[in-house]
């Protein structure tokens, strides 16, 4: 039985050696960005850059930098299977020098690494994501038109799922008044909402999503137009089903969607 083992600590310890495909510093092959999975926020492609003592800096093909903890648990995956625990020493040129518990440090080449798995041991604070406000322009006509400035900011993302939170200044318009007779009731106010974005594909790779959305109006409510008269305040609901394009290599947003006897769209930028 001892010599099956030691036979199999001897070839995983070949395998990983094997692995070390011997870099050329003057002559280094091509980088490559691999998938790399933070905790079950993040996964995507992208590349460790820079080590500190303190910390390991990710840049990511569309998120951007993020920085995670030097203490994280590390799991490396690689072309032929192997699949193994370590810490993160150096890099250079194209390769990370890596060092697996019992065993001596080895090079690995961007090229040969299928996955990272990074498990953030920390607060998500520590996590530093870049994520932008995303800012549009939004009207709607029908059973309660408006005009809004809307202020997006993404909360999570779980793989094909984003799910954004919504706010700004509106302002409203509905030829119904919350009494049931036509007064062209009007105001201004805010309008708070949560929205899911869906697809077939991971959010951060496709430029189509299918939208929901969901929340409130909240202001001042005023009647007529030409002798106007205060109505108090309102609380109307804000709800849409729809199309949205949002292409991760550029700032554009553009949206189409419906709501209760409405039709509304949008355009803006990251």
């Amino acid at each position: 039985m001892r010599k099956y083992s030691s036979l199999g600590i001897l070839l995983l310890f070949i395998s990983h050696n094997l692995l070390a495909q011997g870099i050329d510093e003057n002559n280094p092959t091509a980088t490559e960005n691999y998938l790399i999975q933070v905790n079950d926020n993040i996964s995507e492609r992208g590349q460790i850059y820079k080590i500190t003592p303190d910390s390991i800096l990710i840049k990511f093909e569309f998120l951007g930098n993020v920085s995670i903890s030097r203490e994280s648990n590390l799991t490396v995956e690689v072309k032929g299977g192997s699949l193994f625990n370590c810490e993160l020493l150096e890099i250079s040129n194209n390769s990370l020098l890596i060092r697996v518990s019992g065993y001596s440090d080895i090079w690995i080449e961007n090229n040969n690494i299928i996955k990272f798995l990074i498990i953030e041991q920390f607060e998500t604070n520590n996590l530093k994501i870049k994520n932008p406000l995303i800012t549009s322009v939004d009207f709607k006509i029908g059973s309660l038109s408006h005009a809004t400035v809307n202020i997006e900011k993404v909360r999570k993302i779980n793989m094909n799922v984003a799910t954004l939170t919504n706010f700004g200044p509106s302002y409203i318009y509905t030829p119904i008044s919350p009494d049931g007779y036509l007064a062209e009731a009007h105001g201004p106010g805010i309008h708070l909402s949560f929205t899911r974005l869906g697809g077939q594909k991971p959010y951060r790779y496709r430029d189509t999503h299918f939208e929901i959305s969901g929340g409130i109006y909240l202001g001042m409510l005023l009647f007529g137009f030409t002798n106007t008269q205060l109505g108090g305040l309102y609380i109307y609901p804000k709800t849409n089903i729809g199309y949205r394009y949002q292409s991760p290599s550029s700032d554009t947003i553009f949206r189409i969607y419906v709501g209760f006897l409405t039709v509304g769209l949008s355009i803006g930028s990251k």
